[in-house]
């Protein structure tokens, strides 16, 4: 497993259920290979790929990251920060970056919930997980 954080209980995870954000995020966990390349009809491996990352970290998890990585990118856009950051265990860029198109592929036959939008507009300080330690 490609991520530093602890795994939680598995659970069962619809690709609908999640943000195009937690969907790269989940795939950048799963036992996708680096070197994946679509073809046409693995829709649903793609998605089984996104199923298996989310159920690794738990939705929590998953949003916290996914919202981490949107204000790093906002800030970076802004210019508030000098180079584009990346969540603890996610250093990987080339992973990062197939992982974000192909979350975005999925986008085109798989559409996302109004609960999964509603988290994607919330910051990563409001949604940060009450098991991730403080470090002091």
């Amino acid at each position: 497993m490609p991520v530093s954080l602890k795994a939680v209980q598995p659970a069962r995870f619809s690709t609908l259920d999640l943000s195009n954000g937690e969907r790269a995020v989940a795939l950048y966990a799963s036992d996708m290979p680096t070197s994946y390349r679509y073809r046409k009809g693995d829709d649903e491996r793609l998605c089984a790929w996104i199923a298996q990352g989310a159920a690794r970290l738990g939705l929590e998890n998953l949003a916290y990251i996914a919202a981490v990585q949107r204000d790093h990118r906002l800030d970076w856009m802004n210019g508030i920060t000098t180079e584009e950051e990346s969540a603890e265990g996610f250093s990987d860029e080339a992973r990062r970056n197939r992982t974000g198109e192909l979350a975005s592929l999925v986008t085109f036959y798989e559409s996302v919930s109004s609960k999964a939008l509603r988290r994607q507009a919330q910051s990563a300080a409001s949604l940060r997980p009450a098991s991730m330690e403080v470090a002091a």
